[in-house]
């Protein structure tokens, strides 16, 4: 059971590291020699693999959260940078519900 899990949480990530154009052992690398790029990346992954999130969904936010990530490149602090998500994601739900009041006025 808990290597069915691992199995299943190493494939998302896998797949979304694949999807994003970025050699996984490369990427396993940078998180074991804690790189801040690899990092935070593995933090957003294993973030939206608990939510249980599609991996289309999750590449999604990413994109949107690397975005944020790339305005603000002096940023010294990487656990402040996993609100990006949180950013991406509040903005998606702002602009959904601006929709739908312009829908229905």
């Amino acid at each position: 059971m808990i290597s069915e899990k691992k199995e299943i949480k190493e494939s998302f990530t896998k797949q979304i590291i694949q999807s994003l154009n970025i050699e996984f052992l490369n990427f396993i690398e940078g998180v074991i020699q804690n790189k801040p790029y690899d990092t935070l990346l593995f933090c957003w992954i294993d973030k939206l693999h608990s939510r249980g999130l599609t991996i289309e969904d999750s590449l999604k936010i990413i994109y949107r959260a690397r975005r944020f990530y790339y305005l603000q490149p002096y940023r010294k602090n990487i656990r402040n940078s996993a609100k990006s998500i949180e950013l991406a994601r509040g903005i998606k739900k702002k602009n959904s519900q601006k929709s739908k009041v312009l829908i229905t006025s």
